[in-house]
């Protein structure tokens, strides 16, 4: 049972997260928030952090104001610099959005 509870957990926390990334990004037409949901997906699969995470690097940059084509680079980066710096995805969005 724990096997099956664990990627639904995840998948629960990430639709969350882009709840949150919905709250502070303006999507003119809705298939651009399914972009952006696929696009974290896919980073994190490139890098060693999980799509939750990249989310909250993304909901951080929206709320900070960056500009919707420039919150896939935004993460990247950030991802790239909490990876160096040892920290979680808030703490590294945080800071960068600062």
């Amino acid at each position: 049972m724990t096997a099956i509870a664990g990627p639904i957990k995840q998948a629960i926390d990430f639709e969350s997260t882009m709840a949150d990334v919905r709250k502070v990004v303006d999507f003119d037409p809705p298939e651009q928030f399914k972009q952006m949901s696929e696009d974290i997906f896919k980073l994190s699969t490139e890098l060693p952090m999980a799509d939750d995470g990249i989310g909250q690097i993304v909901a951080a940059g929206g709320q900070a104001g960056i500009v919707k084509k420039e919150l896939m680079s935004f993460a990247k980066s950030a991802v790239k610099m909490g990876i160096a710096f040892d920290q979680t995805a808030e703490q590294s969005g945080q800071m960068m959005a600062q």
